[in-house]
Protein backbone atom coordinates (compact mmCIF):
# COMPACT_ATOMS: atom_id res chain seq x y z
CA UNK A 1 0.00 0.00 0.00
CA UNK A 2 1.34 3.37 -0.79
CA UNK A 3 0.94 6.08 1.74
CA UNK A 4 0.21 9.43 1.12
CA UNK A 5 2.29 11.53 3.77
CA UNK A 6 1.18 14.21 5.75
CA UNK A 7 3.03 17.39 5.76
CA UNK A 8 3.71 17.17 9.76
CA UNK A 9 3.06 14.41 11.90
CA UNK A 10 -0.73 15.69 13.57
CA UNK A 11 -3.66 14.08 15.83
CA UNK A 12 -5.85 16.55 14.43
CA UNK A 13 -8.97 14.86 13.33
CA UNK A 14 -9.66 17.42 10.74
CA UNK A 15 -6.53 16.97 9.07
CA UNK A 16 -6.29 13.22 8.96
CA UNK A 17 -10.06 12.92 7.50
CA UNK A 18 -9.14 15.31 4.97
CA UNK A 19 -6.04 13.33 3.72
CA UNK A 20 -8.29 10.16 3.83
CA UNK A 21 -10.92 11.57 1.58
CA UNK A 22 -8.18 12.47 -0.71
CA UNK A 23 -6.89 9.01 -1.09
CA UNK A 24 -10.21 7.65 -1.20
CA UNK A 25 -10.98 10.07 -4.42
CA UNK A 26 -7.66 9.00 -6.02
CA UNK A 27 -8.74 5.60 -5.21
CA UNK A 28 -12.39 5.96 -6.01
CA UNK A 29 -10.88 8.03 -9.64
CA UNK A 30 -8.92 4.88 -10.53
CA UNK A 31 -11.39 2.65 -9.82
CA UNK A 32 -13.87 3.91 -12.31
CA UNK A 33 -11.08 4.99 -14.96
CA UNK A 34 -10.63 0.60 -14.81
CA UNK A 35 -14.06 0.19 -14.95
CA UNK A 36 -14.24 -1.94 -11.94
CA UNK A 37 -15.96 -2.16 -8.35
CA UNK A 38 -14.02 -2.63 -5.14
CA UNK A 39 -15.06 -5.81 -2.71
CA UNK A 40 -12.92 -4.50 0.28
CA UNK A 41 -10.86 -1.33 1.27
CA UNK A 42 -7.61 -1.46 3.32
CA UNK A 43 -6.35 1.21 5.48
CA UNK A 44 -2.73 1.35 6.41
CA UNK A 45 -1.56 4.13 8.70
CA UNK A 46 1.89 5.00 9.72
CA UNK A 47 2.11 6.96 13.00
CA UNK A 48 4.39 8.97 14.59
CA UNK A 49 6.67 6.82 16.49
CA UNK A 50 7.22 4.96 13.19
CA UNK A 51 4.86 2.23 13.91
CA UNK A 52 2.29 0.93 11.04
CA UNK A 53 -0.80 -0.77 11.44
CA UNK A 54 -3.50 -1.69 8.62
CA UNK A 55 -7.20 -3.28 8.59
CA UNK A 56 -9.24 -4.93 5.65
CA UNK A 57 -13.10 -3.94 5.65
CA UNK A 58 -15.41 -5.96 3.33
CA UNK A 59 -17.88 -3.85 1.92
CA UNK A 60 -21.61 -4.97 2.22
CA UNK A 61 -21.95 -4.24 -2.17
CA UNK A 62 -19.50 -3.37 -4.62
CA UNK A 63 -18.62 -0.05 -4.53
CA UNK A 64 -16.27 2.68 -6.73
CA UNK A 65 -18.17 5.90 -5.23
CA UNK A 66 -16.20 8.05 -3.28
CA UNK A 67 -18.65 8.68 -0.42
CA UNK A 68 -18.80 4.41 -0.36
CA UNK A 69 -14.89 4.50 0.01
CA UNK A 70 -14.42 7.37 2.35
CA UNK A 71 -16.99 5.39 4.53
CA UNK A 72 -14.86 2.28 4.90
CA UNK A 73 -11.75 4.34 5.55
CA UNK A 74 -12.80 6.15 8.25
CA UNK A 75 -14.72 3.00 9.89
CA UNK A 76 -11.24 1.32 9.68
CA UNK A 77 -9.71 4.86 11.01
CA UNK A 78 -11.83 4.25 13.96
CA UNK A 79 -10.57 1.31 15.00
CA UNK A 80 -6.93 1.54 14.25
CA UNK A 81 -6.50 5.23 15.62
CA UNK A 82 -8.96 6.53 18.06
CA UNK A 83 -7.60 9.92 17.76
CA UNK A 84 -4.10 10.77 20.51
CA UNK A 85 -1.81 9.07 18.30
CA UNK A 86 0.03 11.51 16.21
CA UNK A 87 -0.31 10.33 12.41
CA UNK A 88 2.42 10.03 9.86
CA UNK A 89 0.77 8.65 6.81
CA UNK A 90 -2.00 7.20 5.43
CA UNK A 91 -2.85 5.04 2.57
CA UNK A 92 -5.62 3.28 0.97
CA UNK A 93 -6.05 0.26 -1.24
CA UNK A 94 -9.10 -1.39 -2.93
CA UNK A 95 -9.24 -5.29 -3.81
CA UNK A 96 -11.66 -7.97 -4.36
CA UNK A 97 -12.23 -6.30 -8.04
CA UNK A 98 -15.16 -6.95 -10.00
CA UNK A 99 -15.54 -5.46 -13.41
CA UNK A 100 -18.27 -3.26 -13.86
CA UNK A 101 -20.93 -6.20 -15.87
CA UNK A 102 -20.64 -8.27 -12.91
CA UNK A 103 -20.82 -5.64 -10.26
CA UNK A 104 -23.68 -3.30 -8.49
CA UNK A 105 -24.43 -0.10 -10.36
CA UNK A 106 -22.49 2.71 -9.15
CA UNK A 107 -25.88 4.63 -7.64
CA UNK A 108 -28.13 1.51 -6.75
CA UNK A 109 -31.43 1.78 -7.14
CA UNK A 110 -33.96 1.39 -4.41
CA UNK A 111 -35.91 -1.62 -4.32
CA UNK A 112 -39.31 -1.47 -5.55
CA UNK A 113 -41.99 -2.33 -2.63
CA UNK A 114 -44.35 -5.11 -3.67
CA UNK A 115 -48.03 -3.65 -3.64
Amino acid sequence: IEERPLAAPTSDADTVRAALRDECERAGRELRSRAVFAGTVTLRVRFADGRVDSRTLRLAEAAAADEALVDAALALLARIAPGERPIRAVGVTCAGLLAAGAAPALFPLQRQQNR
